[in-house]
């Protein structure tokens, strides 16, 4: 029997503020980095790209771009996958791409649990979860990106000793992190120095600027 039960996703649709522009650079940019899907799903992640890289790094939430321009910029050699639902995030990823000449990154317009489902087993090198949404109205809690499943299906995906680095600002949301992280000591090795590099993105600026510290969780795969 079909499952007709739908995953609770961690996100809720915005408004588009400058609905016209955006529509215009989705338009003419967005076909050209969209990751494609052929009628056999993605057999292979290097099926994403024109050409083949030497490691292949995923995304989820990247916001603006910050980050995901910023190591596409120094590392020419590896490919970046970003996800991102917002229209907003998209639009800017691409002028990012576009203003810097970018051509190892692809964009995943969606829920981005629905790609990780497609993505091959052991195909990822690297995972960034920046400040995810932390849904703080506890009624809201079950929405959070982060849980026991959502890091047990993004491993399948990863290689053996690759690097998934979550950051929160948010306490309540750390708290519940490190929950599911104790639910997954099977399969991750929390690791406390030898941070992936990044960027600061505007929400860990933001965050900055009122003193609040973000936590960082960096977990090897076994």
């Amino acid at each position: 029997m079909e499952n007709k039960f739908k995953r609770i996703v961690s996100f809720a649709r915005k408004r588009v503020r400058n609905k016209e522009k955006e529509n215009k650079i989705i338009e003419d940019q967005f076909p050209k980095f969209k990751v494609n899907l052929n009628e056999d799903g993605i057999k292979a992640i290097n099926e994403i790209f024109p050409q083949k890289f030497d490691s292949y790094i995923l995304e989820i939430g990247f916001g603006s771009g910050e980050n995901i321009i910023a190591q596409a910029l120094d590392n020419p050699n590896k490919a970046f996958i970003g996800c991102e639902v917002y229209t907003s995030g998209v639009t800017s990823l691409l002028e990012g791409i576009e203003e810097n000449k970018l051509e190892n990154i692809r964009i995943w317009h969606d829920d981005a649990m629905d790609l990780v489902d497609m993505l091959p087993d052991n195909s990822l090198d690297l995972v960034y979860i920046l400040h995810p949404d932390p849904w703080p109205k506890k009624r809201h809690n079950k929405r959070r990106l982060i849980n026991e499943d959502s890091l047990r299906d993004i491993s399948k995906k990863m290689k053996p000793g690759s690097k998934l680095l979550i950051i929160t600002d948010h306490d309540d949301y750390a708290s519940h992190i490190t929950k599911a992280v104790d639910e997954v000591k099977d399969i991750f090795l929390r690791e406390f120095d030898n941070y992936p590099a990044i960027v600061k993105t505007k929400y860990r600026l933001k965050a900055d600027a009122i003193g609040v510290e973000s936590e960082y969780f960096c977990l090897k795969q076994l």
